[in-house]
């Protein structure tokens, strides 16, 4: 099968068949028989066809007799390439058609120059003494090309001789097609300059060859649509059309990724469907290694994705969200690659876990979450790197307050009160004023929490002042959801020191803050937020009512009452059960002070 090829020899051939067809130029008595055909052609279409009734003679036999168009060695080679899905004829009238200079001219005007073209191609090509003139005026181009008067090529020719005697015969014992085994020792020829060197390589594709042959031929427990590919590709090969074949691949290979990635984003609905935070997490993580195989360099994809999660689950309620987001976080610990990484990592899976806790009535979660901050201050030190430092102390700092809220004990307060202090020491007013107003408003909380348990009431007249030196960064045009936040927390400040100072001018500025809060905090962009303004409504309305000032109590009672339903229409008990819990709680304590009053 191999024993007599040469690359040269299939050189000649291709080249004369380039040439009988249309040689390297057009020129006298040849040119001459492919015009007059053409012209016959175009005269004879426009008797003949509807579409070319409009069409310009004069434009039509202007292109047509232009000068005459010289063809390249290379161009020819290429105009044959292109002739795999045409007849040589037309894909040579096609490059001619190409090259000539149209110039707004209609679709119908350069549909006829092509079909004349063609014409011309055919007429020539079936005439003997147009053949035997090229051959004439071509043949000492075409002795050069073969002889490889380029250096370079006349090594590789002679490389390609050579591998193929040395390979022919392992070629033919693993049944390689001639087409392929030629192919591939023309890549290695061109490829690598030392021949014992190119022998190797050679022995290694096709062994590889051969491998992918066998493996083809053995019964195969892919789908349809892979196995066709697959199928694609040998055959392609077996035509010696190896870079076609990896071309092939490729863009399958794209349309399989693109399947993969539908495929898994149906997986995570369907995980969200069935509620499985575990399934959700592995379809995200099977996505990302798409793009990124690496573990370890998976840290910041992952974290972009989980983020996504964090979001939606904090700003729409979505416990479920919150859940898969600390999946993500605990994925994102064990791809941390060094200190700053797992001090990220560990910040973020706190925050999620704080957020989760707030809305569950069992501390476990809240108490996961200080776990993780301070094992995220091993690595953030105040030395190394103080900003990071001072946030995860906040963070703590709101981890620690909100479980000193549900404890008796104020211990967990004032850890929270002295991690917040500790935050304040490198965010400062003047270094980075919005941190700086995010520490003050925390620790407002933290200090109004413990004003509660305590019957001096400095500790809230301290809260005051943070919250409204918060205040002083927080601007509703610059962070409107903050400046609300603090509003809120300032209301409820409020509320108990009027209530315990018994001074009505402190409920009025308490319900001031709660309907400035409400502004930003709608139902629809914060429904938590909004429904929790509502039950501080509620609660303030209630201590107006118990004011011995007021001379119309019912109506404040009625208008705790619209507060807290409203506040009911978003806590669910699922959902949002401690929250849920205390809004129940003091609905009945509402309805029961009405039921009395009648």
């Amino acid at each position: 099968m191999f024993g007599e090829v040469s690359d040269g020899s299939q050189i000649i051939a291709a080249e004369l068949v380039d040439v009988a067809a249309v040689g390297a130029q057009w020129h006298t008595q040849s040119a001459r028989r492919i015009r007059q055909s053409a012209q016959k052609r175009v005269l004879k279409a426009l008797n003949d066809e509807p579409a070319f009734v409009a069409v310009s003679h004069d434009r039509v036999l202007d292109l047509l007799t232009r000068q005459p168009v010289a063809f390249t060695r290379a161009e020819l080679i290429e105009a044959s390439e292109a002739a795999v899905d045409l007849d040589l004829d037309a894909a040579l009238a096609r490059r001619v058609h190409d090259a000539l200079p149209f110039d707004g001219d209609d679709p119908a005007t350069k549909k006829l120059v092509y079909l004349a073209l063609e014409a011309g191609m055919r007429a020539c090509n079936a005439d003997k003494a147009f053949q035997d003139e090229v051959k004439k005026t071509q043949l000492i181009h075409l002795v050069k090309a073969v002889a490889g008067v380029n250096a370079g090529v006349e090594q590789a020719n002679a490389r390609l001789d050579t591998l193929i005697k040395q390979s022919a015969d392992k070629a033919r014992e693993l049944h390689l097609t001639e087409q392929l085994f030629i192919s591939l020792a023309k890549r290695i020829a061109n490829d690598v300059a030392d021949i014992d060197q190119a022998h190797r390589e050679l022995e290694r594709v096709v062994e590889v060859a051969s491998e992918e042959q066998a493996k083809s031929a053995l019964p195969a427990n892919t789908d349809e649509a892979i196995t066709a590919i697959l199928a694609r590709v040998d055959e392609l090969n077996n035509a010696g059309q190896i870079d076609e074949a990896a071309t092939h691949l490729a863009e399958e290979e794209t349309r399989a990724e693109a399947g993969l990635i539908r495929l898994y984003d149906k997986g995570i609905a369907q995980a969200v469907l069935t509620r499985d935070v575990d399934a959700a997490c592995d379809y995200e993580l099977k996505k990302i290694a798409i793009d990124v195989s690496e573990p370890a360099t998976q840290f910041g994809p992952l974290r972009r994705v989980r983020r996504v999660w964090y979001e939606r689950g904090r700003d729409k309620g979505l416990n479920f969200d919150l859940e898969v987001s600390i999946a993500l976080a605990q994925k994102s610990c064990n791809r941390a690659n060094d200190a700053d990484q797992r001090g990220t990592a560990q910040n973020e899976l706190g925050i999620a876990l704080r957020v989760l806790g707030e809305r569950e009535s069992d501390p476990q979660r809240l108490n996961e979450a200080v776990g993780a901050y301070r094992a995220a201050l091993e690595e953030y030190t105040q030395d190394r790197m103080p900003l990071d430092w001072a946030m995860t102390q906040n963070n703590l700092g709101n981890a620690l307050r909100v479980l000193g809220e549900r404890e008796s004990d104020p211990q967990r307060l004032n850890e929270a009160v002295g991690t917040y202090r500790a935050a304040l020491e490198e965010y400062t007013q003047d270094r980075v004023p919005l941190d700086w107003a995010t520490t003050q408003n925390n620790l407002g909380s933290a200090l109004s929490a413990l004003g509660q348990r305590e019957s001096d009431p400095q500790r809230l007249k301290e809260a005051v002042g943070a919250y409204r030196a918060a205040l002083e960064e927080y601007t509703q045009d610059r962070v409107p959801l903050d400046w609300a936040m603090t509003q809120n927390n300032l209301g409820n400040a409020l509320q108990v020191l009027g209530q315990r100072e018994s001074d009505p001018q402190r409920l009025k500025e308490a319900v001031d803050a709660y309907r400035a809060a409400l502004e930003e905090y709608t139902q629809d962009r914060m429904p938590l937020d909004w429904a929790m303004t509502q039950n501080n409504l509620a609660l303030v309305m209630m201590a107006f009512a118990n004011h011995p000032a007021t001379t119309e109590p019912r109506s404040f009672v009625e208008s705790a009452l619209e507060h807290v339903n409203a506040s009911l229409e978003v806590f669910d008990a699922d959902q949002t059960p401690h929250n849920h819990e205390k809004a129940t709680r003091l609905r009945e304590e509402i309805l029961a002070r009405l039921a009395s009053d009648d």
